[in-house]
């Protein structure tokens, strides 16, 4: 198995190369072109895998180029969009202010946000405070986008991410009914995720075997997710 997977590992090292030249052969046409709603969109992309790559300068300076491609192309909604993926950048460099910053930018731009706008720029706000330690707004502010969340799948993210909050306060009750909420999850992901994190609470209160078993199906699940995300890069 460990060698099935490791050349699955080499193979989709190999399909993210490629794919990066892609990335940049295609960027160079398009500003060549001068095709500035393409670039936009191809920056963004770029700035992605920048990030999945853990290249955070990298992936500022595209989420910068969508920024800017966005604006060239007079596409304000785009222009807002790409304000929010900035935010995240920064976000990920830890630069906290600059994110608070460019998320607050990103609803600045339109008269009427679209919902999918809104509730991103929520969720990036409610990260934002939460490192900052500011758990009250953080809370307040997820609990605002369950309120509003129209996609009820999606909601299973939002619990997830309610119960890590209330992981971090040490408010175990309040942690476990928002975790096992997403218990049923069809996405593996999330499953192995909530697993793991009632793997960690029951060892918070000393249940070692049941944290033991928790955690024993959220590597399952993250085993069988990534078989699966193996799978459909081929």
């Amino acid at each position: 198995i460990s060698g099935f997977l490791g050349d699955n590992n080499r193979k989709g090292i190999r399909h993210e190369l490629r794919a990066m030249k892609i990335y940049l052969d295609a960027y160079k046409s398009l500003k060549d072109a001068k095709e500035y709603k393409l670039l936009g969109l191809l920056s963004e992309n770029i700035a992605i895998f920048h990030r999945n790559q853990s290249f955070y300068d990298q992936y500022i300076r595209f989420a910068r180029c969508a920024v800017n491609f966005n604006y060239l192309a007079k596409d304000t909604l785009g222009v807002a969009y790409a304000y929010q993926t900035l935010g995240q950048a920064f976000f990920y460099k830890q630069e906290l202010d600059s994110a608070l910053e460019c998320t607050t930018r990103s609803l600045q731009l339109l008269k009427d946000n679209p919902i999918r706008l809104e509730i991103a720029a929520a969720k990036l706000f409610a990260f934002i405070y939460c490192q900052k330690g500011e758990y009250i707004k953080a809370e307040k502010i997820l609990l605002d986008i369950i309120d509003k969340e129209p996609n009820e799948r999606k909601k299973l993210y939002h619990y997830i991410t309610l119960g890590h909050l209330y992981q971090k306060q040490g408010k175990v009750s309040e942690a476990k009914k928002y975790i096992m909420m997403c218990m049923n999850s069809p996405s593996l992901s999330t499953r192995s995720e909530a697993y793991a994190c009632l793997s960690e609470l029951s060892e918070a209160e000393n249940n070692y075997k049941e944290a033991l078993s928790y955690k024993a199906i959220a590597d399952s699940l993250h085993a069988e997710f990534k078989l699966q995300m193996q799978r459909n890069s081929y």
